[in-house]
Order: structure tokens, then sequence, then C-alpha cells
């Protein structure tokens, strides 16, 4: 959401006539687009606009801006602790952020704006891909998660006409591109407060339609929200992705109820099982918080054997961040950091051994491969995904950029695949 938060950003510069530089030295005006889900994050936007302070001092009219959950969460702190900010803004301000740039030049009165402006407008983004492209289909989230701080920044869940979807993506699709990525907090929930009778699946039903798009992917699904129902719709629509991101946060009962996330470790496993049993060869990832208050060795242990039995492809893994204003940070029982750090490093060490034997048993099978453009890593070689999500880097015949191609895959890796056009 904060990658396509910062293209509508940029087509917003462009319309401004703002040109990009390399260096912060050479510029006029300098935007922080902040996310605050953990709390690094944090002291890393305090400490890069400590250190930007200097060239405000030698250059009185640079403009710095931070955008964003973080701007949306300290508000006014943020102007105390930087006060060389120009304007502060929250996610739900982002369509006023050209009217208070050229504000600022006529004498703008308050430089925060954190106030709840749900009229989402609509600006197209400049996106940084021309193969594969984000579009939203709702704003905001109603889980309430006891660790997470979405809901306080973002707002509640509202969902996007389908009307404005399909036309964006049919644009995308007469524009060239072959892929693209539903997106909201909870897609599951979709059509939650619209006036059309419509639901996720009806949705993907009619994206699933548009000529051009090759391709449809979504993100993020509520477990508790993904229905039995919607696993045999999406099963019929050839263009949805045969892979699932399914969040688990963690694999112990007891620690799931004080996260409030709605679903038991059965329940979870019920929907993992539903899902391979329908869409053969799905390719699972997730998110797992470990060291979340409370937490005993014996629950992160469960955690460690449902990560065993499912066998992720991916998993993203994060050390469970305070963050103020959530139930869980009232919580007395706070895991001392350097137990998180263990539980962490052990945690990666299981899921990164199944990763790379579910790589391996790729070795030797043709798959096709939306080809995205070169390597970063390896300028000699190109690189894409499967229909499962995985990365893909391999050499190319000539540049398919924007094309499915056929992979023989040579070797598997923890981080991905390695192959050979044919």
């Amino acid at each position: 959401m904060n990658l396509n938060d910062s293209e509508i950003i940029d087509a917003m510069m462009d319309r401004l006539n703002y040109i990009k530089v390399k260096n912060p030295e050479e510029a006029g005006l300098i935007i922080f687009n902040t996310c605050c889900v953990r709390e690094g994050v944090d002291e890393k936007v305090y400490g890069r606009l400590g250190d930007y302070k200097r060239l405000k001092r030698k250059n009185p009219s640079l403009l710095i801006v931070v955008c964003g959950c973080l701007a949306q969460k300290d508000g006014s702190e943020m102007l105390r602790r930087a006060p060389h900010v120009d304007l502060i803004l929250g996610p739900n301000q982002l369509g006023n952020l050209m009217d208070l740039l050229c504000s600022i030049k006529k004498g703008l009165k308050s430089p925060v704006h954190t106030e709840w402006d749900l009229s989402e407008q609509e600006i197209v983004p400049k996106r940084v891909s021309k193969v594969t492209a984000w579009v939203p289909i709702s704003y905001g989230c109603d889980n309430f998660c006891s660790f997470c701080i979405v809901p306080y920044v973002r707002g509640r869940e509202r969902s996007r006409p389908s009307d404005e979807i399909l036309n964006e993506i049919k644009n995308l699709a007469f524009e060239g591109y072959k892929e693209i990525t539903l997106l909201g907090q909870n897609v599951n929930t979709y059509g939650k407060g619209l006036k059309e009778n419509i639901d996720f699946p009806g949705l993907l039903e009619k994206v699933n339609s548009i000529e051009g798009i090759e391709r449809i992917r979504f993100t993020t699904s509520h477990p508790k929200d993904f229905r039995f129902d919607f696993i045999k719709k999406i099963s019929k629509l050839p263009k949805v992705c045969e892979w699932f991101h399914l969040p688990l946060q963690a694999g112990d009962d007891e620690i799931l109820k004080n996260m409030n996330r709605g679903y038991t470790v059965g329940d979870y496993r019920e929907l993992i099982e539903n899902i391979r049993k329908e869409i053969p060869h799905s390719t699972i990832s997730t998110d797992l918080i470990v060291g979340f208050p409370g937490e005993r060795e014996e629950q992160f242990e469960n955690t460690l054997q449902v990560v065993s039995q499912i066998e992720y492809d991916q998993a993203f893994m994060f050390k469970y961040s305070i963050r103020s204003g959530t139930k869980a940070a009232e919580i007395k029982d706070q895991i001392e950091e350097e137990k998180k750090l263990q539980r962490l490093n052990r945690l990666i060490e299981v899921q990164n051994r199944i990763s790379q034997k579910k790589n391996i048993e790729m070795e030797g099978k043709i798959v096709e491969i939306l080809v995205e453009g070169k390597s970063k890593k390896n300028p000699n070689r190109f690189s894409g995904r499967t229909r499962g999500n995985k990365l893909v880097a391999f050499e190319g015949m000539r540049d398919f950029t924007g094309q499915l191609v056929s992979v023989n895959i040579e070797k598997g890796f923890t981080w991905g695949l390695v192959g050979k056009q044919i």
C-alpha cells in the first residue's frame, strides 16, 4: 500500500513540474513516505530528518514533507521533534498534497494535516514497473488485531466502487500491463459499505474477463474471512494466480486469541488444506510474529511446529514491536529483546530450510515466467516470477520484458530459482 502511495506522490510531483534528483543536496523538495508497522522505522525517519536539518540551514527555501502512517500517528509530536519540517500529512490527506504544497508559498497556517478526509482522490500513479501494477480495492481496516496500528492510522475499512477499479485495470491493459495485484488490508471483505451488491470473488470474476490482463494477484487475505466458497469460485478463474498470502502470525491458540485474530490454528490448517485440495500446486506465503507479549517457550515451539507441518514457500518473519495505542502495548508481560531475537533466528532457520527444499523440488520443471526486466543482481540475466510468485533469474534469448516465456529451472535456492529460457 505504501509503494502504491509513493507512485501517486510521484505522479503529483510530475503535475507540479518537479524533476527527480539523486542527491538530497540538489533538492528543492524532499518527501518522506513513511510506514509505522514496526518500531525501528520511527527512529530511522527521525534520524534522517535530523540529518537533513543541515540542508535546511544551507538552503532555507528547501521544503521537507513527511507523509504516510508515521505522520498520521505522531502528528504535532513530529513537528516538536523536527520543527524544520514544512508539512506533515497522513495517508488520508494524500489527495491534498498538491494544494498544500502550493499553499506553503502563500503562508500555510498549519503544517500538520491528519484529519480524516475519506474522499479518495483519483490520481493515476506514476508506476515504477511497466509490466505489473498495484490496484487498491479498499482502504483501512476493521479488524483491530491487538498488535497492529493500521486501523488507527489508515482508518476504518472502505471499499472502492467496482467500476472505478475495473476502469483503472482496463486502462492498464490498454497500456500493455500483463499483471495486476489487487490491494487491501483485507481483500476478503471487499464490498463492505458499497451500495452495489458485490463481494471479492465477484470482483475477481469481473477482472478475470478483462482482455490483455494475463495474471491477477491479491493481498492481503485475512484467514478468518477466506471462506470455502471463495476458494471454489477462485479455482474456476484461470487468470488468478495460484499464490496465496495468508498471515498466520502465531501457531498457538492462546496467542492468536490475545492477538484478536479471530481464528484458531485448526481453522487455519483447514483453510490451507482446502486451498491445496481445490487449487493444486498453490504456493503459500505468510507473516509471523515472535515474542508477542506473554509468549511462553512452549507457545513459540507450537509456532515452529505449525510452520514445519504446513511448509510455507515463503514467510515474512518479525520480532513483535510495541506500538503505542494498541491493546498489546498495554500488556505488562513484554518479552525481552534478546529472547525475541533468539526466537526469530530459530524461526528463520526453520523456514529457510523449508524454502530451500521446496525450491530444489522445482529443479528440472518448466514454468511460465512473466519477464519483469533485467536481473538486479546479474545484468546478463533476466528476472521474472512464476504464477506462484517465485522469483526466477534466467538466461534469455533476447529481451522479452512484459511477455510470458517458458523457463527450465536448473537450480533452486532459499531466495528463489535460476534457469534458462527454452
